[in-house]
């Protein structure tokens, strides 16, 4: 996709570029589903910040 940046590339939006949206746009938009977290299991939380918001993702 960096390509794309690049000066006069083309961006051929084929079938399979079609599906990908369809899938990652479903799956952005779907309810989330919240589960106990295992502390047996590692994870990794990542936090950002500015001046208006603070979020954290596990």
């Amino acid at each position: 996709m960096t390509h794309l940046l690049e000066k006069e590339t083309p961006f051929i939006f084929s079938k399979e570029c079609i599906d990908a949206f369809n899938t990652l746009k479903k799956k952005l938009t779907e309810a989330s589903i919240l589960v106990v977290l295992d502390w047996n299991l590692p994870f990794e939380l990542m936090c950002d910040a500015s001046d208006n918001a603070i979020g954290a993702v596990l």
